[in-house]
């Protein structure tokens, strides 16, 4: 009888780490996968930015090649924001 209280002390200790273990990874993903705070105002201003530029463009205060290439910079920023953001499985 002994024995079998003796070989439980383990298996609980061990049943109670896999608990803090688990409980520890769960905790962590939940962290990863809130979006900080300032993505969404960074990407708000990204976007403004961008309608900005194309209202330059429209008003033809701004050159075609400059526009072009200053719109495509700020959608990659923008794309690279979304995929940070991104959920991942």
């Amino acid at each position: 009888m002994e024995t079998r209280g003796w070989l439980a002390a383990p298996l609980v200790l061990a049943a109670v780490l896999m608990g803090l273990l688990v409980a520890g990874l769960a905790g962590t993903r939940y962290r990863e996968a809130a979006a900080p705070d300032e993505t969404p105002q960074e990407r708000l201003e990204l976007v403004q930015t961008i309608a900005e530029l194309d209202d330059q463009f429209d008003d033809d205060e701004i050159e075609e090649a400059r526009y072009a290439s200053r719109r495509e910079v700020l959608k990659r920023q923008l794309l690279r924001l979304a995929w940070e953001e991104e959920p991942r499985p």
